[in-house]
Order: C-alpha cells, then structure tokens, then sequence
C-alpha cells in the first residue's frame, strides 16, 4: 500500500490517507492519524525492514543471535546475511555454516525472514575467489590497437582492404596499419556467460547451503540474494570463448572474422 498525509492531500492535521491495491483495483482508505496508528501496532512482516547484515569481524553464534533479538525488538522482520571484507574467518568453512544454522534457528523461533547473500565480495560468481583459481573461469575482455607491425601475442590482427578489414597471421609488406586485437583476462571476474563456471558456483555455494539446511529452504530461509552479476567490469569489449560456438551455430561464419568490426566501422 501506499501512505499519503496532510503534506498532499487534506486541510486536517491528522487526515491520513492509504491507497491500497486490491487485486489491481484502487482503493483509498481514509481515517485520522490516531487509527492509522492502532492498524501499525499490529506486525505486518510482509511489509517490515529486512537489512543488509554485514559479517565483518569475528563472528561467533551467540552475538549473532542477540543481534537477531535486538532487530526483532525493533520492528525488523528479517535480515540478509552477508560477507563482507573484514570477515575473519573461513568463508562457507565450518564456522561459517555454524553461525548460518545458529540464525536459521532463531529466525524460525522468532518468526523472522532470513535471506543469504550468496558471495563473499561482489560480483557474485566467483565463491569468494575459489573459481578464480581456475584460469579458464575467469572473465575475459578484448583490447584494441593501431601498430605499424604484426604482433604475434595478439588475439587477431586484420588489416584493411578498401573497405574491409581481413584477417592475417603475419606481417605483411601491402599495409602499414595493423588492426590488432589482444585477449585480456581479468584478475577478479568468473565468465558467467560459461555454463561451467555457472554450474561451479551454484555447486559450490547454493548446493553447500541445501546439503546442510534443506528443510530451512523455503521456509524460514526465504532466498538468496545474488549482487549484481556481470561479465565485464574491466574496460575493453567483453568476451567469452562461449562467443565462438554460439556465432558459427547461429550464423554460420567464424567470430575471428567479424572480432574487427567491434572497433571500426566497415564501408558500404
């Protein structure tokens, strides 16, 4: 619902106004303020706060619990668990998943909403840096230059023939300008376009939760929360080596072909 006072609307101090959606139908609600106050007293948990909760320190299960209380007693109706830098000890390590059960507990107890955010850092994707340790999982990007030579460590390198740009693979005396391509890799990024790496975080992250708290899911343990993933954030075009399967399946010509035409404009 939304709420409107005498700011907007009324020449009374005290008249309210609640506009509720009812089954996609308008309706409004009006009644003095003291009302309005008694309907609030009532806990409705559907529309309380539920916070960012940021473990970043030493965590250990009783303090946990005593701050699940301490948000209760406020008003709060629930509470994101989330990683943040500062954690002092093994992210999704045994002491991780004990403080985890502890506040399952007493969300259910206390009739609370508990969500998971499902990374240590953002974006999520990379289980705290796990994946990052397989270089094949890493984000990747591409980064172009202009070179009067043929650079045998680029990705591709084209040179221009009236309006088209063709691909070599060596230096060539009939051109002077090199359009080359390299391959980067970022240092802090999964490639989420990969299935495998897809499949990797859910393995190593949802599917370690359910293993140990498959009958909080649905429950008092109401989701998870994925921050932001993406598939670039490290300047240059993004690329994933999903790219080149995709493009000849779908088009039926080679990507290496066409990588080019991301950087300059082709003629008529």
């Amino acid at each position: 619902f939304f709420l409107l006072t005498k700011a907007i609307f009324g020449d009374n101090i005290n008249e309210t106004y609640i506009i509720v959606d009812n089954s996609s139908k308008w309706q409004v609600i009006r009644m003095d303020f003291s009302q309005l106050k008694n309907i609030l007293k009532v806990e409705h948990k559907e529309y309380q706060n539920i916070p960012f909760w940021s473990w970043n320190s030493k965590i250990e299960e009783e303090e946990l619990v005593k701050q699940i209380v301490d948000m209760k007693s406020v008003g709060i109706g629930g509470f994101i668990m989330h990683a943040r830098s500062g954690l002092s000890i093994e992210y999704l390590g045994e002491k991780w998943f004990s403080c985890i059960d502890a506040c399952l507990k007493k969300a259910k107890e206390l009739d609370m909403e508990a969500w998971i955010y499902d990374e240590n850092g953002w974006p999520s994707g990379f289980v705290g840096g796990k994946l990052l340790e397989n270089i094949d999982f890493r984000a990747q990007f591409l980064d172009y230059k202009v070179l009067d030579n043929f650079d045998e460590n680029a990705f591709v390198v084209y040179k221009k023939i009236g309006n088209n740009y063709v691909l070599i693979d060596h230096n060539d005396d009939s051109t002077k300008e090199y359009y080359t391509i390299y391959l980067m890799t970022s240092p802090a990024n999964t490639d989420i376009l990969n299935p495998e790496v897809v499949d990797a975080f859910i393995r190593e992250t949802h599917e370690k939760y359910y293993e140990r708290f498959s009958q909080s899911f649905g429950n008092e343990l109401v989701g998870f929360f994925t921050d932001e993933p993406q598939f670039n954030r490290w300047g240059g075009v993004p690329y994933s080596s999903m790219l080149e399967g995709y493009f000849e399946e779908q088009y039926g010509e080679d990507i290496y072909d066409k990588l080019g035409l991301l950087f300059v404009e082709k003629g008529e």
